[in-house]
């Protein structure tokens, strides 16, 4: 049982960043269009109006599904890796009989994924780029602590 969940756990978080290695997908502003081509212009009464994101809304789902989801995860690892561990106080320990410290690069390459994924985004929700880069990189580096 715990082997099929942490294979679950790992296979969802390559496969998640597989899904979003393309960190323009989250923004089709920045793909030149002919404006006969746009699907975000109108034609009205001869005038062209572009029409503009909803960005409030936006930013409602990213902070909706993002609760949701780190929720979940969290839950989700406590029961399936966790639970079996002492969970007191903060300690070190040496874990070169168990896992040689590559649990450290996974911690790092996942707080690299979170981070990239937030930043992106971030982007689709209109946020500026100070914003997309200082946020989103402390949510994959709070996540992980």
């Amino acid at each position: 049982m715990r082997n099929t969940s942490i294979c679950i756990f790992f296979l969802l978080i390559i496969s998640s960043t597989f899904l979003v290695a393309n960190n323009d997908s989250f923004c089709v502003d920045d793909v030149p269009r002919k404006i006969n081509l746009r699907s975000d212009i109108l034609k009205v009464n001869n005038k062209y109006y572009e029409e503009v994101p909803n960005y409030k809304r936006r930013k409602i789902i990213l902070a909706t599904s993002s609760a949701v989801l780190t929720t979940g995860s969290l839950i989700y690892l406590n029961q399936a890796w966790y639970q079996q561990y002492n969970t007191g106080k903060f300690h070190f320990f040496n874990d070169n009989d168990e896992w040689l410290q590559m649990d450290k690069v996974g911690h790092v390459f996942t707080n690299y994924q979170t981070s990239r994924l937030m930043m992106g985004a971030f982007k689709w929700a209109g946020f500026e780029k100070k914003k997309q880069l200082f946020i989103g990189g402390a949510i994959g580096l709070a996540y992980m602590t």
